[in-house]
């Protein structure tokens, strides 16, 4: 087994965790809608974000947008306390009984993230992943006022998120690629956007722009983790020359801090 091995399985064959394993719609059996792929670089992407939080032992950690808490499983299991606030009172349902199931306590609450449920500067540290994407750029401005305000002074904010610069790029590549074999390019979009294969992902971002918003509600200048660029088409050599620019990153992780001074004295 290695990063890129592929596992594909039946939707029958499905574990119940597996959206936390890693299981993904098959593009290799063209989307039949039954076939499923573990994304083993996927879960290296999560390991990453997760490790700028830094020793989370017995830290007050909380994760925004936390849906059925695969991540808090992962924080607590790390020895963080963990708390968690999704919109979806189904999902945080889901996310209660999940961690009951694994002898894991936590405080997650039914909300917007646009207003936090919990105390001024209460966390060490927030997490937002898989999330950020689905937010418009308003939305962003709330939510990061208000983590600022939950997290205390040095706190840390780690987010992961889809690279608006790479999906651009090569959404370019594509459709220059589609007029070579004399097919339309205007049929082929960043996925989960026009429809394709749904509208889900309305905020997408690139690291310039986050970088603002998270400036504009007074954080320290934002730090991207970068992440290997690992294609099966592109030889080594090509990939480790590409490391550590932002446009060849396909996933943001970030970490910004909320100050000291301004955070003690205001």
């Amino acid at each position: 087994m290695d990063w890129d091995s592929i596992v594909v399985k039946k939707t029958e064959e499905l574990p119940k965790n597996s959206w936390q394993l890693g299981y993904f719609l098959s593009p290799h059996k063209g989307r039949d809608g039954e076939s499923w792929a573990r994304n083993l670089h996927e879960l290296r992407v999560r390991d990453l974000a997760l490790f700028a939080l830094g020793d989370v032992k017995g830290r007050k950690v909380l994760e925004i947008g936390c849906g059925n808490g695969i991540y808090l499983d992962i924080l607590a299991r790390m020895g963080a306390q963990v708390s968690g606030q999704d919109i979806s009172a189904e999902y945080v349902k889901d996310a209660l009984a999940n961690l009951k199931e694994n002898k894991i306590e936590a405080d997650i609450k039914v909300g917007d993230a646009g207003k936090l449920l919990f105390d001024d500067n209460y966390f060490d540290a927030v997490f937002a992943a898989d999330f950020l994407e689905h937010v418009t750029h308003g939305q962003k401005n709330k939510i990061f006022s208000e983590v600022f305000r939950v997290l205390k002074p040095g706190g840390a904010l780690v987010i992961k998120t889809p690279n608006l610069d790479y999906l651009k790029m090569t959404l370019l590549m594509k459709r220059i690629v589609a007029l070579f074999k004399l097919k339309s390019p205007f049929n082929i979009y960043i996925e989960h956007t026009h429809n394709n294969p749904d509208s889900q992902h309305c905020g997408l971002i690139s690291f310039a722009e986050l970088d603002k918003l998270l400036f504009r509600n007074m954080f320290h200048a934002a730090e991207m983790i970068y992440l290997p660029l690992e294609r099966k088409k592109i030889p080594k050599i090509i990939q480790k020359f590409l490391f550590g620019k932002k446009r060849f990153t396909d996933h943001l992780v970030v970490r910004a801090r909320k100050p000291l001074f301004y955070g003690f004295l205001g």
